[in-house]
């Protein structure tokens, strides 16, 4: 497991030093951020957050999804390029260390996007909240009455 750790820690500090995880993760603020205020509904608070939530995480979280597909494949392409896999082949590793050490520093990269999704969602449902004035209808009225 030492071993695997070690590879992740390695793979870690490529995809790191790059600088495309802090540009995927301002892209997906940027989504999420476009898509919470562009959708509207009835008026009504609860409603209006249950929408531009489901809305908001659904339309994000797919473009995280193929963003991290996409991650991965460039990741393992830029390591064959770099011959930074060689160079791992070539120590007295087995090739489920290597694996796993790349998969590890890939479902933390992943973590750490779906973390800033889930933050960046609850911020904007939390400054909803604080800024929202209803919509004078009778559904509206009945909520907030019983509030």
């Amino acid at each position: 497991m030492k071993k695997a750790l070690t590879v992740c820690k390695l793979c870690l500090r490529l995809l790191l030093r790059k600088g495309s995880n802090k540009g995927l993760a301002l892209l997906i603020v940027a989504i999420a951020l476009f898509s919470f205020f562009s959708t509207k509904h009835n008026g009504v608070l609860v409603e209006e957050l249950k929408v531009r939530v489901l809305y908001s995480f659904s339309i994000t979280y797919t473009f995280l999804s193929i963003a991290i597909i996409a991650l991965t494949c460039f990741t393992i392409r830029r390591q064959i390029d770099s011959r930074n896999i060689h160079q791992l082949c070539s120590l007295p590793l087995s090739r489920i260390n290597i694996w796993l050490g790349q998969a590890m520093a890939l479902f933390i990269i992943a973590f750490f996007l779906l973390l800033t999704l889930y933050i960046s969602i609850g911020g904007q449902a939390t400054f909803i909240k604080k800024i929202f004035h209803p919509k004078k209808s009778k559904s509206s009225i009945k909520v907030f009455n019983h509030l």
